[in-house]
């Protein structure tokens, strides 16, 4: 739309914009309000809130609020993708392909939950590698359902999470192996719920799982419809020896 500078530059023919008198006030007043107009139109007066207050916005919004204002535009797009501290994630095998651009987008992360149905194939060892690499500072990991993660794939876990304070799994495939590893490398581990964990169906050939190095920061042990569970019998010695521990938190439901 071109400038308009002056009185002399609009011209209404003789008429006004509410059909009344044509007055040199009538036409200034009439320009005003189309001045005006076109600037509410056109400006995003939101390009002059800065990123990081943008970002505050969307944190005070409900998850399906976030979603439609990440439909806005690209800024917002990019900002609420990047001020995002906590994801659910369908752990389908077909999920893997996109595991690059939503983490690209997603890359401030610290809760994470993957969750796969039991109709489906799970996202398996390579994924969660990747998924380890691409959020490093998680602080806490739930997994349901990914009965296609092994050893292997809680290993890179272990190693490349290492900040990790809260750890839930439920109806997974892995092992003492996958479990003792996260022990041993998530020195900040406080809470650990494990449900339904089939990857110990051999309780003579299991190793024994111990608490490594989170034995000082754990606080909360829960365990339930475990099989062969008797390979977590040597927490039960930690938990009574270390005071940190909260009475009410441990709950020992062993299969």
């Amino acid at each position: 739309m071109d400038q308009i500078t002056s009185s002399q530059d609009y011209d209404t023919d003789g008429a006004t914009a509410y059909g009344g008198d044509s007055t040199a006030t009538n036409d200034l007043n009439n320009l005003d309000f189309l001045v005006g107009l076109s600037i509410c139109q056109d400006y995003d007066y939101s390009s002059e809130i800065p990123d990081e207050c943008l970002a505050l916005i969307f944190q005070l919004l409900s998850s399906g609020d976030r979603k439609r204002c990440s439909l806005v535009c690209r800024r917002w797009l990019t900002v609420e993708g990047q001020s995002r501290h906590r994801l659910a994630l369908n752990a389908a095998a077909e999920v893997s392909a996109h595991l690059p651009s939503i983490f690209t987008r997603f890359e401030s992360i610290t809760k994470l939950t993957i969750r796969c149905d039991r109709k489906s194939v799970s996202i398996n060892d390579d994924a969660l590698t990747l998924i380890s690499l691409r959020c490093r500072n998680l602080t806490r990991f739930k997994i349901r359902g990914c009965s296609e993660i092994s050893e292997r794939g809680m290993n890179s876990l272990a190693n490349n999470c290492e900040s990790l304070r809260k750890f839930s799994c439920g109806s997974c495939s892995f092992g003492a192996e996958g479990m003792n590893a996260l022990l041993n490398n998530c020195s900040s581990l406080e809470e650990l719920s494990v449900k339904r964990l089939r990857g110990m169906k051999d309780s003579f050939a299991a190793e024994p799982i111990g608490l490594g190095t989170a034995a000082s920061s754990l606080k909360s042990i829960v365990l339930e419809e475990l099989y062969n569970g008797q390979c977590f019998g040597p927490l039960n010695y930690w938990v009574e020896k270390f005071e940190n521990f909260e009475d009410t938190s441990v709950f020992w439901g062993l299969g």
